[in-house]
């Protein structure tokens, strides 16, 4: 049975029921940190109790990893892309005799007041949401159809791509009340619903199939397709929802998360954090024992007070522990194990600080850096997948229009900043480098050849000599320009000099 002889309802079925196996998964690692992500379809927040893991070192290593992606991708206070013109459009500004630095000031303007949109619609907060999303399930859409931007979990839509990873369909569920939909909607849909009950819920589907370079939507109620007037046809870059993975495998048809590749951590802190909560309570918990050949009354001691007389032998009672506090501190040095490895691997900065009495700030800032590097993947697929949606999300709310045009939108956070940063600290390792060279006492200094070690010197880092350092027909001509402008210096002080003492002759004679 072909995809064009289903309902929209028995494509999802289809696709629902071939991953099960990666849902249970899903509510799996959101149990362990942030359950609200992916319930189980038998949970509602409103009618039962969300079970919680036994330690919440999950949800803080989540939400500190997507904070820190967020501070990265859309840093605050400046634009997190930039508009260029293309090579085209600078050929044609310099035709018209138009200064590119006024063309430049137009497009920074345009930049501030996007970004000025991103506060007043609240953007963060769902940048924020789908990071927890894409750390957690590895798998989220963002929807941009309607004017406020929603967030959709992987359990309400599914998907399918082709053997090299491009999306050849996307089919997404909505679950309302029959009186939520529109009227014209409710008078289209042959089945008669009772909104006031369980029963009043319909199932709207919006189901999107790719023929060729464009989008083909369709949308159900149900069974039901709904006319014509209700499709669309979108252009392959305007699609409305944006699919984002955090880790998309070969042949797959669904991403993975970072939990998932830390899920043995994660299971064992879960059960270690169980066994140490529960030695600690039995641990705690005590027992006396009382000899019973005691002459005294157990009862004067159960009632007494500080400072009673009681009849009684010291020996008469005993106290004994339920719990072993050893094995309290075992499990908590093995709990501490775990929660390190997790935090080095979700770039918190408590477990990038080795335990010692004396840590510079350069140990720190070159750990940190190094961690910082492992994500230079992640970051570069949510440049393609997020940022620049989000570029142009904003720029249509300000009514600029971009596509097919010739400006580019060209992301300068996140894999961006941090290459500039890494060329930064390569530069700096370089001219360290350069430094020791230059401390050599003078006469191995005078039997070096610097040109080829300061080229040696830049390869070892990955730079480019030419970039930084001066060629020897540029040394020759500087130091000659220098010299003539010395000599030209020396020239002119002697004249003047000349000019004075001739002064002072023709003064001194009259």
């Amino acid at each position: 049975m072909t995809t064009k002889s289903l309902t929209a309802h028995q494509r999802w079925a289809q696709l629902e029921h071939k991953r099960k196996g990666m849902l249970d998964r899903f509510e799996q690692y959101a149990a362990v940190t942030i359950p609200s992500v992916c319930l189980p379809d038998n949970v509602s927040q409103f009618t039962s109790s969300i079970q919680h893991d036994w330690t919440s070192f999950g949800a803080q290593a989540v939400n500190h990893l997507v904070n820190k992606l967020n501070l990265t991708l859309f840093r605050p206070g400046a634009p997190f892309f930039r508009l260029d013109p293309s090579r085209e459009m600078r050929a044609q500004l310099a035709a018209m005799n138009v200064p590119e630095e006024d063309m430049r000031t137009l497009l920074v303007t345009g930049e501030q007041d996007a970004m000025r949109i991103m506060d007043q619609r609240a953007l963060r907060p769902v940048l924020n949401e789908i990071g927890r999303h894409l750390v957690i399930t590895g798998n989220v859409a963002w929807d941009t159809t309607e004017p406020e931007t929603s967030v959709i979990g992987v359990k309400d839509f599914v998907v399918k791509r082709s053997r090299t990873g491009r999306l050849t369909e996307i089919l997404h569920r909505r679950r309302l009340l029959y009186n939520e939909l529109e009227m014209e909607v409710q008078s289209l849909v042959s089945r008669a619903y009772t909104p006031d009950n369980e029963e009043g819920y319909v199932c709207y589907y919006r189901w999107f199939r790719r023929v060729r370079d464009k989008w083909y939507l369709e949308q159900w109620v149900d069974d039901d397709q709904l006319p014509e007037d209700y499709m669309q046809v979108y252009e392959g870059d305007t699609l409305p929802i944006h699919i984002l993975t955090w880790n998309l495998a070969s042949n797959q048809d669904y991403g993975t998360g970072m939990v998932e590749e830390y899920s043995g951590d994660f299971s064992t802190l879960s059960t270690l954090s169980e066994a140490e909560i529960k030695a600690a309570i039995l641990a705690s918990d005590y027992r006396w024992l009382a000899n019973p050949q005691t002459i005294g009354d157990i009862d004067d001691v159960r009632n007494s007070t500080t400072g009673d007389v009681i009849a009684a032998g010291k020996d008469d009672l005993s106290i004994v522990a339920l719990g072993s506090a050893e094995a309290v501190q075992h499990t908590a040095a093995s709990v501490d194990r775990v929660i390190r490895r997790l935090g080095q691997a979700f770039l918190m900065g408590s477990a990038v600080t080795r335990d010692a009495e004396r840590v510079t700030a350069e140990e720190i800032r070159l750990q940190a850096m190094e961690l910082e590097t492992s994500l230079g993947g992640i970051y570069s697929r949510l440049a393609v997948d997020l940022q620049v949606p989000v570029a142009i999300w904003l720029l249509e709310q300000i009514d600029i229009e971009i596509r097919g045009t010739q400006l580019v939108p060209t992301v300068v956070t996140g894999l961006s900043a941090l290459s500039r940063s890494m060329e930064a600290q390569a530069v700096m390792r370089f001219l360290s480098g350069l430094a020791q060279v230059g401390s050599l006492p003078p006469d191995v200094s005078a039997r070096l050849k610097l040109s080829p070690i300061i080229s040696v010197l830049a390869a070892s880092e990955g730079l480019d000599p030419t970039k930084y350092v001066k060629s020897e027909e540029q040394v020759a001509e500087e130091q000659a320009a220098a010299q003539q402008a010395a000599m030209e210096q020396q020239a002119r002080l002697d004249a003047s000099k000349e000019g004075a003492k001739a002064l002072a002759n023709r003064s001194h004679a009259q």
